[in-house]
């Protein structure tokens, strides 16, 4: 491509070299993002009910199937009765036995502040994701520690293919009967 003159005065801009100097493409390979979605529900994570909350692979047609997970991103916030989360917050896959295949990263709880905040979750994706697992945040920090997940009122992600789901203190994963999603971003680099 050509790329001539520049502004009046001898400034550049967009008109004079546009497509040249375009934004680059997202770095990350980032291929589930529900994060942006406008209508979006809070849930609980605490011991003596849920204690995990995500995303399940619904079905062998999930284009959830065979990623990877490196970097996982999710919204979190302290919504406990008494002061302050303790404990540590995981973000880990659990396939469709319940038994844990990978945990992708862990924070303290005690850094999670009462304003909705994207927090970040590291790890190796080493585990390839299967019709059946699951991908869930997992908070066990008391009866009165709350940790606040998120979930879309719509279908954002993938159809009736994958969809929110959520876990019980015996460690039993369940598909929502509902469509709606998890919000989070994953990726694989």
């Amino acid at each position: 491509m050509k790329i001539h003159g520049t502004a009046k005065g001898g400034a550049l801009s967009k008109k004079d070299f546009g497509v040249a100097f375009s934004k680059a493409a997202e770095p990350g390979g980032v291929w589930y993002n529900t994060l942006e979605v406008e209508d979006q529900t809070e849930n609980s994570v605490r011991t003596g009910s849920y204690i995990y909350r995500g995303e399940g692979v619904h079905n062998s047609s999930s284009t959830m199937i065979g990623k990877t997970i490196t970097v996982g991103v999710v919204p979190l916030r302290d919504i406990s009765v008494s002061a302050g989360l303790t404990g540590t917050v995981y973000l880990r896959i659990y396939n469709a036995s319940d038994e844990l295949q990978e945990t992708i990263g862990s924070l303290d709880a005690t850094t999670i502040t009462t304003t909705k905040t994207n927090y970040t979750f590291s790890g190796s994706g080493s585990h390839a994701l299967e019709d059946g697992d699951f991908v869930m945040i997992n908070y066990d920090g008391g009866s009165s520690k709350h940790l606040g997940v998120y979930q879309s009122d719509e279908q954002a992600y993938d159809g009736q293919n994958s969809r929110r789901a959520y876990g019980l203190e015996a460690g039993v994963m369940v598909n929502s009967g509902s469509t709606t999603d998890f919000i989070a971003s994953f990726s694989d680099e």
